[in-house]
């Protein structure tokens, strides 16, 4: 088999519309060993269409989808998907309200994506795109906390479409679609820390290690081996493998097998994303019309280098309240 065609994501990002994953909630979510990996897939699904389907509302972000539009993309049943959605809210990432119809059967639950108050905590010390007061950390409501992430935290782009791509695929395994996500992290660190200005290169490579891909994601080196091989066998990244000898011991890379990973996507998937209407920019760059509602309502907010070192945008949690009409005004359309 051929070697499939290295994917520009950085520059698609640049011509389509993106949703702005807060980076730190990402890396998190990936590596947490409190969810299991469908359960990481169906939240980080449910947080970005919640981010794309808040439209003006920007502090309360939801989402409602059928229970088989759910099932149909995460590959499993209904019951699966309401006994994830239980669990889920148990632990704290979920907040679901409910609605049955006359027969006393569940119909769409609206699903609110947030984290538990001791992940909050931990992830609102990561870095800030500008200066933040923590005054008022304390009186944010509970599904005000992931959207204050969303505003102050650096954030990485990825388009829905390829979300939807990774997580839906029928022939990639679990692990291999948390490990692709988990891959695309990487290789987006590394691109905007070699191009600050977003502009990709053409060097679309870079190193891994197998020990602390296996550690990070707690799996076996065999689950990490068969994930890494799916991956490659099916098109979504290329890998050749190279070996570091260092007489020093306490080197990290001390007779360590490292491996140089390109990501790309099978070719009917790269077709998939060219087809993705481009968003239209306007000459101001404050003014940005694109496919995600959420982009185009607050953008401003979200782009780095639009934003005041002094800007504070904690007024916008004062008085923030769950409305009554809140399962209505956060319903997405089932044509996402």
């Amino acid at each position: 088999r051929d070697d499939p065609q290295p994917f520009d994501f950085i520059q698609a990002n640049d011509r389509i519309s993106y949703v702005p994953y807060s980076g730190c909630v990402l890396d998190y979510i990936l590596h947490n060993d409190t969810l299991t990996d469908q359960q990481k897939l169906f939240y980080l699904l449910a947080d970005s269409l919640s981010l794309i389907s808040s439209k003006n509302n920007t502090l309360h972000r939801s989402v409602a989808l059928s229970s088989s539009s759910w099932a149909r993309t995460l590959n499993c049943s209904k019951s699966e998907i309401f006994s994830m959605q239980k669990n889920m809210e148990e632990k704290g990432y979920f907040i679901v309200l409910r609605d049955k119809n006359r027969f006393g059967k569940n119909k769409r639950n609206v699903i609110c994506p947030t984290l538990p108050d001791e992940v909050f905590e931990q992830l609102v010390e990561s870095p800030n795109r500008f200066k933040v007061s923590k005054d008022k950390l304390a009186g944010l409501a509970l599904t005000n906390k992931r959207a204050y992430l969303d505003r102050t935290k650096l954030f990485v782009k990825i388009n829905y479409q390829l979300i939807n791509i990774i997580i839906a695929d029928q022939q990639l395994a679990l692990l291999a679609k948390i490990l692709w996500l988990d891959l695309y992290l990487k290789y987006y660190k590394r691109q905007i820390k070699n191009n600050p200005l977003y502009k990709a290169d053409d060097n679309f490579s870079f190193v891994v290690c197998y020990s602390e891909l296996q550690k990070s994601l707690n799996c076996s080196k065999a689950s990490l081996s068969k994930a890494m091989n799916q991956l490659s066998r099916l098109g979504f990244l290329t890998k050749q493998r190279f070996h570091v000898r260092n007489d020093n011991e306490d080197d990290n890379l001390h007779d360590k097998s490292l491996w140089t990973i390109t990501l790309s996507l099978p070719e009917h998937y790269q077709q998939q994303m060219m087809e993705v209407k481009p968003r239209a920019v306007s000459s101001s760059l404050r003014e940005v019309s694109c496919g995600d509602p959420y982009i185009s309502k607050i953008t401003p907010l979200l782009n780095k280098d639009l934003i005041s070192n002094n800007k504070d945008l904690d007024y916008l949690d004062s008085d923030s309240k769950i409305s009554a009409d809140f399962a209505e005004s956060s319903s997405l359309s089932e044509s996402l």
